[in-house]
């Protein structure tokens, strides 16, 4: 949905103001829910998580205009102006609507958003918008604020849904709306999580002028590897969150105020990737396995294929015979080293926005995959799931992935099983953080540098929220150069991986 614009006269305002937002937090963190009103600290932001939220934007967009062609009736509240008004004006249309859309409620020290809200003889349904196909624990906290804040109003809520996305939906010419919207009844999910969830909100309101809270395990820190506000009583450094494999033994560790790996106790039950991890880190080593190394690289075969690709899987599907969620490649990296000695080739495809990226994809690959090999990526599944997709809906590339499927290999293994580890990769596996541990290069210092982001900047410009001709040729260039240096990226490491080996 379209978030609402505040006036800036309203935002002090605002930020008094119970949200749905503010309440979710607060079920994770009653600290995160006072600062909300106390503004003590600012909150960090994370990258990652903001790029998510703009194209989550841009996809609830796309998505609103399905859902007004499936309400063509119904009345439509302003995503601008005073939220007073427009809360007024959404009180007022439903004495005489039997359907709004984005409406909005103000009463007391709360307001609510609602997506749709459809009127019975006696009662409301309340129907909000997720781009997931699952029903996650928040989804079911979400919903009953909004239940409790619509309710104040003296109304009778009789169902509430979840409109979410017919994963099993495949775009044909249009997007037909009553095919393509699921819908999920969470009242009695609801109903069951209400006096646990009203007992919060009690605890949670309690807290908008009082002190600032205690730091305690059972409200604050559930997840404090990705606090906001620096809280902890500890430097803000610790690593104790970087055990590979760790999961709930990071958190015990933590419990127990251990923050740092190198105070993890001698006696601890560590399992073997976790006992290289450590001794890599006291050490200041590198481990190598040379077992594990020499039978990864003996598995390699030349002529050696280099691919990458980037992907949008937007909630409403934009290309034809799509389904909701769905990978499709836009772009693709692939550099050849037919030997040893040989110069590395270098090629890409970049969607051309005149037919379905995928054919031309099969056809290009098809045309320069053009002997057995090995086709090396990091985390190759993804990859081989590009292309079987593809050749699912043109089916006369069939026998090319039947041909290459065995050829792929997962550079991520050495890393994974620890034949290679070095304490600067911190536990993480990953190509962006394998990179600049053995090589010269980085992501870091790109425009676009990670994949999510990858995704946001071509899902703009497939939406047409950019238009202007430089912009979309300069992040062209961007994504090209993104996607290039992750296989450039594989080439350096496993020519390090290479010389590692022979020590």
């Amino acid at each position: 949905m379209n978030q609402l614009v505040v006036k800036m006269e309203e935002k002090q305002e605002f930020q008094n103001l119970i949200t749905k937002k503010k309440f979710l937090n607060g079920l994770n963190c009653d600290i995160e829910f006072w600062n909300f009103f106390s503004l003590e600290k600012e909150i960090k932001k994370n990258v990652k998580n903001e790029n998510n939220y703009i194209r989550n934007n841009i996809q609830s967009d796309i998505f609103y205009q399905v859902l007004k062609k499936a309400y063509p009736e119904a009345i439509e509240i302003p995503t601008y102006g005073s939220i007073k008004k427009n809360s007024e004006l959404s009180l007022k249309s439903t004495e005489s609507n039997d359907t709004i859309l984005n409406s909005c409620f103000l009463i007391n020290e709360f307001f609510i958003k609602i997506d749709l809200l459809k009127k019975n003889s006696d009662s409301f349904d309340i129907y909000e918008i997720k781009h997931s196909v699952a029903v996650k624990k928040d989804y079911i906290s979400g919903m009953f604020f909004l239940k409790y804040v619509f309710e104040l109003f003296g109304f009778k809520v009789r169902n509430l849904f979840l409109i979410q996305p017919n994963e099993n939906y495949t775009l044909r010419t249009e997007i037909f709306p009553h095919d393509f919207l699921k819908y999920t009844n969470l009242s009695s999910k609801v109903e069951k999580a209400s006096k646990s969830l009203t007992e919060n909100l009690n605890r949670l309101m309690l807290l908008q002028n009082s002190e600032k809270p205690f730091l305690n395990e059972e409200f604050s820190c559930k997840n404090p590897k990705v606090c906001k506000l620096n809280c902890y009583s500890h430097p803000s450094d610790m690593d104790i969150f970087d055990l590979r494999e760790g999961k709930e033994l990071c958190h015990d560790f933590y419990k127990n105020k251990i923050y740092y790996l190198k105070d993890i106790p001698e006696n601890s039950e560590l399992n073997e990737n976790q006992k290289i991890q450590l001794h890599c880190l006291k050490t200041e080593t590198e481990h190598i396995n040379l077992f594990k190394l020499n039978d990864f690289l003996n598995r390699i075969k030349f002529p050696i294929y280099y691919l990458d690709f980037e992907t949008i899987n937007p909630s409403t599907p934009i290309y034809q015979n799509t389904k909701p969620f769905q990978h499709v490649p836009f772009l693709y990296s692939l550099l050849i080293e037919r030997n040893i000695d040989s110069e590395i080739e270098t090629y890409y495809f970049f969607d051309d926005e005149q037919s379905d990226p995928r054919q031309k994809v099969l056809e290009t690959l098809e045309n320069q995959i053009n002997q057995p090999g090995t086709i090396l990526c990091f985390n190759d599944t993804f990859e081989k799931r590009c292309i079987r997709e593809s050749a699912e809906n043109f089916p006369t590339f069939k026998n090319f992935y039947e041909k290459i499927e065995n050829d792929f290999l997962d550079l991520s293994i050495p890393f994974k099983n620890f034949a290679y580890y070095n304490k600067d990769q911190k536990g993480s596996a990953s190509l962006k953080t394998i990179l600049p541990v053995l090589t010269n290069f980085s992501h870091k210092e790109l425009p676009i540098n990670d994949g999510n982001l990858a995704n946001l900047e071509f899902l703009k410009i497939k939406t047409g929220k950019i238009t202007d001709k430089n912009e979309k040729e300069k992040i062209k260039k961007d994504l090209i150069d993104y996607c290039h240096l992750d296989t450039y990226g594989m080439y350096e490491i496993l020519k390090t991986l290479r010389l590692k080996a022979q020590t």
